[in-house]
């Protein structure tokens, strides 16, 4: 799941793959692999995000009513 949106998320502000991993002092073949095993952990989702200008949020919501049960920022 994460590993997609990464990839969205690097598409969207136009930078590849090889670059962020690059900008996470990374190879590009480590941190491809990482996408191939989808073995992305939760250290990995909020540096991959710093390094493309974003933050990571998760929200909880109950899908009857849509209100927000529990929101954390990694």
């Amino acid at each position: 799941m994460f590993v997609e949106d990464l990839k969205v998320l690097a598409l969207k502000k136009g930078i590849s793959l090889s670059e962020l991993a690059r900008r996470l002092g990374e190879s590009p073949q480590n941190y491809n692999t990482k996408f191939k095993r989808n073995s992305i952990k939760d250290h990995d989702l909020k540096e991959s995000a710093k390094a493309l200008g974003c933050e990571v949020e998760i929200i909880y919501r109950d899908k009857t009513t849509g209100e927000v049960i529990y929101e954390s920022k990694l």
